[in-house]
């Protein structure tokens, strides 16, 4: 690990993947900062939000301690120093179904719904780019939105472990949430970790893993959506147990 994470007193940024628990998280990490040099991206005009934040003037953005919400890789340039990310990943199968669900409950994408869009011609319509190597997306230094659906490669996934590597001081997993908010607290120097409080679930399921897992089998063609991202997921999991004693 490189020695810019040794300073405490640089900017903290957590960059927040699509259906990973980020929701949760960010309402346990805020007591740990002072409000008023908190910004955080607007997911729902993110794209807006995010331009807002960097054509804020020099000395508004020198006063961060923490920035958040979902952004993409490359928003330490804008902050003071050596500002370190933490980010929070998820099994990728295990997002994927959660955001379809997700997106089918809370109707952001009409034709989903209208449609009644399957698992499989969801992925295919590219509606939602977080679907298609969503995590490789946003870890790597181009625009989330720039990369063609189901042309996410391997050249994409070995950029994101490299900045993984070189930019964040913490990768938690859903899976072991807990564990991630402590390993968080060690390395951001938090002073404290509050109730964890719950959020941005879905309700209605109306697709299990085992379901998307079999469509994957059946359908082999599928795999270019969630190959990027199961190659960085190995990567980030093989790092938590070695950082984590579970």
């Amino acid at each position: 690990m490189t020695k810019l994470f040794l300073n405490k007193k640089q900017p903290h940024i957590f960059l927040h993947i699509h259906k990973s628990g980020g929701t949760s998280l960010m309402n346990t990490i805020d007591v740990n900062y002072n409000k008023k040099n908190i910004h955080v991206i607007n997911g729902k005009t993110y794209r807006a939000s995010y331009q807002d934040f960097k054509g804020k003037d020099k000395s508004y953005r020198n006063k961060i301690d923490l920035l958040r919400g979902h952004h993409f890789f490359g928003s330490h340039k804008y902050l003071r120093g050596n500002a370190m990310y933490f980010t929070m990943l998820r099994e990728p199968v295990s997002r994927l179904c959660s955001l379809y669900n997700y997106l089918l409950e809370i109707d952001l994408y009409k034709p989903i719904n209208e449609e009644k869009m399957s698992f499989k011609t969801f992925l295919e319509s590219g509606l939602a780019m977080a679907a298609d190597n969503g995590m490789t997306r946003m870890l790597t230094n181009h625009d989330f939105d720039k990369v063609p659906n189901g042309e996410v490669n391997e050249n994409l996934s070995e950029e994101a472990i490299e900045n993984l590597e070189n930019y964040f001081v913490a990768v938690g997993l859903t899976e072991h949430f807990e564990a991630s908010l402590e390993l968080f607290k060690t390395k951001l120097d938090w002073k404290k970790i509050p109730i964890l409080k719950v959020d941005n679930s879905t309700k209605h399921k109306k697709i299990s893993k085992k379901e998307v897992e079999a469509i994957f089998i059946t359908n082999q063609e599928l795999n270019r959506f969630i190959a990027a991202d199961l190659k960085v997921y190995q990567y980030a999991k093989q790092r938590f147990f070695k950082e984590v004693m579970i």
